[in-house]
């Protein structure tokens, strides 16, 4: 069972507040550039950010900087498990989704954050030994799925479908389920392949290989010509926004997601998306005014959401006390102990 320290609820609470304020910050990078350009830079001065602190780390840090030798001087496979895990965390879902809210309201794509940590809770119970799906995590993602429904019916009624045909509906869904389950198994990926990887370390080789796929995408999407043209042609003020996004929710927020894997584990690591959507809901009502033109029961029911989705990481990252723990560590030794006796005669007798 994972344990919430004051550390980890402070990280938890900082990697949500960034990833939930990012879309008001996304949105007006977006007035200026495509996302295959904006996603492609925010990765860029993510990584520019992280490799400025792991430099200077290593500068002034002596035992940091042994540290930082082990990571690359280990062989290549290392190196290789945490690229791929950067193309499940960044790189891959951040495409797809790109790709999918051409077809699909991003009122949609937020219905479907439940399936983030039910995708991940799915792998992790078949490939962690520690993480094995329970009662407690069932309860914690039904709740999930209601707080998330109750605060998007609003914004799903007010949204739009961008005229787009059935066909493109559906790719546009299969995509976002895809997506979900990418940003599902990365932790459970990290956790299992890189337990013991320095954060700022792992966060730079994320970010190196996303960028470089993002880039990729941005020139087969927009084509290299538009691409260039977004880049020479973009006023100063325009670089801001991938600059603020890439630094903090790039670049600090994954960092802190990184710590959480393995503070609380890969399932409480899954919850931030529902902490995420706490907060976008706050930021979207006090800064883009996305409660305007609301009747009263579509605002209480996005109240009531918020509320259920704060019941739902209570009961995700809840750990029962010392003594039920040891309770039910004396009962499964009462088990244990009552099998071996039902095997011993049968033993004798062979």
């Amino acid at each position: 069972m994972m344990q919430c320290t004051p550390l980890s609820g402070t990280l938890f609470a900082v990697s949500a507040t960034l990833y939930g304020s990012s879309y008001a910050g996304v949105a007006q990078g977006l007035k200026y550039f495509t996302a295959g350009v904006f996603q492609t830079f925010r990765m860029l001065f993510g990584l520019v950010f992280m490799a400025v602190i792991v430099i200077t780390r290593v500068i002034f840090n002596k035992e940091y900087r042994q540290i930082a030798r082990s990571h690359f001087t280990s062989g290549f496979k290392p190196i290789l498990l945490l690229l791929f895990g950067g193309l499940l965390n960044l790189a891959i879902p951040h495409c797809l989704t790109a790709v999918a809210q051409a077809w699909v309201a991003s009122s949609i794509v937020q219905l479907f954050q439940p399936f983030v940590p039910i995708f991940g809770s799915i792998l992790s119970h078949f490939v962690l030994a520690d993480e094995k799906f329970n009662k407690q995590k069932a309860l914690s993602l039904v709740l999930a799925v209601v707080g998330v429904v109750a605060s998007s019916v609003p914004s799903f009624l007010h949204g739009t479908d961008n005229g787009s045909s059935t066909s493109m509906l559906v790719l546009g869904y299969a995509l976002t389920l895809i997506s979900m389950a990418s940003f599902g198994f990365a932790p459970v990926w990290f956790k299992l392949k890189t337990p013991n990887v320095d954060e700022s370390i792992s966060v730079c080789l994320q970010l190196a290989i996303s960028t470089v796929f993002e880039a990729i995408f941005g020139l087969i999407k927009d084509g290299p010509k538009n691409f260039a043209n977004q880049i020479v042609n973009a006023p100063p003020i325009a670089w801001m926004w991938p600059v603020i996004i890439g630094a903090l929710v790039s670049g600090v927020a994954v960092y802190c997601l990184m710590a959480l894997i393995s503070m609380i584990g890969a399932f409480g690591a899954n919850l931030v998306p529902f902490g995420q959507m706490i907060v976008g809901v706050i930021v979207g009502v006090a800064v883009l005014n996305e409660w305007k033109g609301y009747v009263w029961w579509e605002i209480f029911l996005c109240v009531v959401g918020v509320l259920i989705l704060c019941c739902s990481l209570i009961v995700g990252v809840w750990r029962k006390s010392p003594k039920e723990d040891k309770s039910e560590m004396s009962a499964h030794s009462i088990h244990e102990e009552e099998e071996q006796r039902v095997e011993e005669p049968e033993i004798a007798e062979l």
